[in-house]
């Protein structure tokens, strides 16, 4: 199965594993719960975008790495 063609259960299952990772780390790194919470789904639409667009081409696992450091990128330019 593509990742496009999965996308209810990558995004189902990257709520599950990677938002509370995303959330620790943000809060570890002078963040709140609401930043969070918002960088998360920038992340998601981020990454969503770049998958549609092909700028993506890997696989499930390869995916929530990239949602993470997009994440990760999103929290530095904020700071």
């Amino acid at each position: 199965m593509s990742l496009m063609n999965g996308a209810r259960e990558i995004f189902q299952k990257a709520y599950e594993e990677l938002f509370p990772r995303i959330k620790q780390y943000i809060i570890k790194n002078s963040g709140t719960s609401e930043d969070a919470r918002d960088i998360f789904q920038e992340s998601l639409a981020a990454a969503w975008i770049n998958l549609s667009n092909g700028k993506f081409t890997g696989d499930g696992a390869n995916f929530n790495h990239y949602i993470m450091a997009i994440a990760r990128h999103k929290w530095l330019n904020k700071l």
